[in-house]
């Protein structure tokens, strides 16, 4: 998860994240990204 400036917030925007100081391609997706499997009772 990070912040992404305005304008580049739409879901399917192609970004490059630099992680370590190695680039890497990513892209914007809506939250949630990982499926919950929470008992909600």
């Amino acid at each position: 998860m990070l912040y992404v400036q305005k304008g580049h917030d739409k879901a399917g925007t192609k970004v490059k994240l630099v992680v370590r100081g190695k680039a890497n391609d990513a892209e914007v997706v809506k939250m949630p990204f990982v499926p919950t499997h929470y008992y909600k009772g």
